[in-house]
């Protein structure tokens, strides 16, 4: 009796063999150093951690990577976590605050929530 070449158990072997590597190629990824990066202003030094119903923030911390939303201690801005890679996040910014041009998201140390700069989105 003839074995058949069987597509389903072809392709069940295949996924299992790439997925460690697919695992290690989005848990090692960097924003990378070509970033041009801009400084904002009239933003405050450090963002605190916001919750998502409330008003109450508190600050920041390195073991819980990057949180969101991210608020502005002075007025309450909140802004709106989009990616995050390490201990960094980019958060989206309301429309000209801080001196924000369209296309930017305001880049955060996430450990800390002090600010990094401008970047392209």
């Amino acid at each position: 009796m003839r074995e058949v070449f069987s597509c389903t158990a072809f392709g069940r072997t295949a996924l299992m063999l790439m997925a460690p590597l697919l695992f290690v190629a989005c848990a090692s990824s960097d924003f990378g150093t070509d970033q041009n990066i801009r400084s904002p202003d009239d933003a405050p030094n450090r963002f605190m951690v916001g919750e998502i119903n409330e008003e109450a923030t508190r600050a920041a911390t390195a073991s819980e990577g990057c949180r969101s939303p991210m608020v502005d201690p002075r007025d309450g801005t909140r802004l709106q976590l989009v990616r995050s890679s390490r201990d960094q996040g980019d958060y989206s910014v309301p429309n000209g605050k801080y001196g924000a041009n369209e296309g930017e998201l305001l880049r955060l140390n996430c450990e800390s929530g002090e600010v990094i700069g401008f970047v392209v989105r």
